[in-house]
C-alpha cells in the first residue's frame, strides 16, 4: 500500500511540475524605444496569443520551456524562450528592410485609370 501511495504522489508531483505556467507581461518597443502598439504575441506552435495595447504593453499566460514570437508588418519577427525565471521582459523589435523593399515594389506598378461615360 505504501508502494503504490508514494508512487501516486511522485505522479502527482511530477505532472504539477511538467505543466506550470507563467504569467508574462512586458513591453515592445522600436529601435528608438518607441512602444509599439498592436504588436502580435504567439505561443510558437499554437493559435494563442495577444495584441500590444496603445502603449506596446502586453500580458501572456505560457507554460515554461514554450517560445513567444513577436511579429509586426516591416519588422524582423522576433522569438524569446520562457523559464521559469521569465517575469517581465522588453521585447526590441528591429526594422526589417527588405520586407518594406518588397512591399514598395509591389504596390509601385499600381496605376488608377479615369473612366468617363
Amino acid at each position: 500500500m505504501k508502494k503504490y501511495l508514494l508512487f501516486f504522489l511522485l505522479l502527482v508531483i511530477g505532472s504539477v511540475t511538467y505543466a506550470q505556467d507563467r504569467t508574462i507581461t512586458g513591453v515592445v518597443v522600436d529601435e528608438n524605444g518607441e512602444p509599439m502598439p498592436g504588436v502580435s504575441v504567439v505561443i510558437k506552435g499554437t493559435t494563442n496569443g495577444t495584441v500590444t495595447d496603445l502603449d506596446g504593453k502586453f500580458t501572456i499566460t505560457a507554460p515554461i520551456g514554450s517560445i513567444l514570437v513577436f511579429s509586426f508588418v516591416g519588422y524582423q519577427t522576433m522569438e524569446v524562450r520562457i523559464t521559469k525565471d521569465t517575469g517581465a521582459i522588453k521585447v526590441i523589435m528591429r526594422s526589417d528592410s527588405q520586407q518594406l523593399d518588397y512591399i514598395f515594389e509591389n504596390l509601385y506598378p499600381l496605376t488608377i485609370s479615369k473612366f468617363s461615360i
